[in-house]
């Protein structure tokens, strides 16, 4: 990867004129990104949205925008400009055919050197949908603007959920923000690299850190869906699990004050906590990832010849088994498990702990498709969808309430 980007960075430079060199890093002023905004959807009030220009942690350099409120961020880069350009004037997101028309010379470099002739089978299941039905917004793509007096632009952008946004979805789905799940709160703390101290602090209050406009990278990665980030975990987790997290955090707190952002005198607890927080979405994916499959196959068809009953036995057997692998840690990652019980007792305690987690993910894909029914499903689908997941956590729960002495007070 990083030599695909080094290769493409040499070649861009071999090809840019003195002139494409400066209006690629030039700052982009209020009018473009007010028109910028308008083709991506925002709202963008110029007197009340905060923007900035800087070059982040990623490999581009960016300007940032967000939406009236603080709900999204929008990440810029304006490109240098191409004679391949199509001359249509067509304001907007750009196409796959305009895309090649307008990069004609670089992605045919880009074709020859990453050309293969292995086929790859296509996978229906990669077009399941971890953004929530759109809720956690994370879109990419290249974008178009025409001028009377000047050449065509061209930008890349990225987006995502601010923190603002990311509490609006939470509310959508019936939580409550700072009391049973964490209240994010915009920070520019450490540059957003936060400690286990500051997370620690954070969690005591029921609230989480979250990247500002400064560091886009960091924000798509603290609070967008996709692989590798944390926007998806957070609504899945189940109330339970932060309210021991929050305990344990306060009680850490109370016992060791300062000490708890002091390297030398820090204990353990802090980065348990921290890191048992960041993998969330590692333990968790498998069951979100699961479900969202499941609901796929219910909206593409491949599960019309299934019994509900048939789809709901398989979930829950991919359940009992994710929770199965994690019985003998998931008591000691939340902190519940002592150094005086016994194997067998943190096992149980484990198991059982990590099946309410994951009751925790049916639970929000429940409240997901009663508030934001999915876009390319019909009402049928959708009825069917919750009746199956609606089994599930029947099952679930008659489980759970049989065991538990050895869950987490709700």
């Amino acid at each position: 990867m990083v030599t695909y980007y080094l290769l493409k960075y040499i070649f861009m430079l071999r090809h840019r004129s003195d002139d494409s060199w400066v209006m690629a890093h030039a700052p982009i002023n209020l009018d473009t990104q007010v028109r910028v905004a308008e083709h991506l959807g925002f709202e963008f009030d110029p007197s009340t949205c905060e923007t900035r220009d800087h070059n982040g942690n990623t490999f581009y350099a960016s300007a940032c925008l967000s939406e009236t409120g603080g709900r999204r961020y929008a990440g810029l880069l304006r490109e240098p400009y191409a004679r391949y350009y199509d001359p249509l004037k067509a304001d907007g997101i750009m196409t796959e055919a305009m895309l090649t028309n307008a990069y004609g010379l670089l992605r045919a470099r880009d074709d020859f050197l990453f050309e293969t002739d292995e086929p790859v089978a296509p996978d229906p299941d990669e077009l399941k949908d971890m953004s929530l039905h759109g809720l956690i917004e994370a879109r990419e793509g290249h974008l178009i603007l025409h001028d009377d007096f000047t050449r065509p632009e061209i930008f890349y952008f990225e987006t995502t959920n601010g923190p603002a946004g990311a509490n609006r979805v939470h509310e959508l789905l019936g939580r409550t923000p700072g009391v049973d799940i964490p209240k994010f709160m915009p920070s520019n703390y450490n540059n957003g690299f936060f400690t286990a101290g500051f997370t620690t602090e954070a969690m005591a209050d029921m609230a989480m850190g979250a990247p500002t406009l400064d560091n886009l990278w960091l924000a798509r990665h603290d609070l967008g869906p996709g692989l590798g980030n944390h926007g998806t975990s957070w609504p899945h987790t189940a109330p339970a699990i932060y309210r021991q997290l929050s305990r344990v955090a306060q009680d850490i707190v109370q016992e060791h004050g300062e000490q708890i952002h002091d390297d030398a005198t820090r204990p353990p607890e802090t980065v348990r906590l921290i890191k048992t927080l960041d993998e969330q979405a590692q333990v968790l994916n498998p069951t979100i990832t699961q479900m969202s499959e499941m609901e796929l196959r219910i909206r593409d068809g491949r599960h019309e010849s299934v019994s509900d009953r048939d789809i709901a036995i398989e979930a829950l057997d991919g359940i009992y088994k994710a929770a199965r692998r994690r019985q003998h840690v998931a008591a000691a990652k939340l902190m519940v498990a002592t150094a005086d019980d016994s194997e067998s007792q943190r096992n149980r305690v484990g198991y059982w702990i990590d099946l309410q987690q994951r009751e925790g993910v049916v639970a929000t894909r429940i409240a997901l498709h009663e508030v934001v029914p999915h876009p390319e499903a019909s009402e049928a689908q959708t009825r069917r969808t919750l009746s199956v997941l609606h089994s599930i956590r029947t099952e679930l729960n008659r489980r759970l309430e049989d065991n538990s002495a050895y869950t987490l007070p709700i």
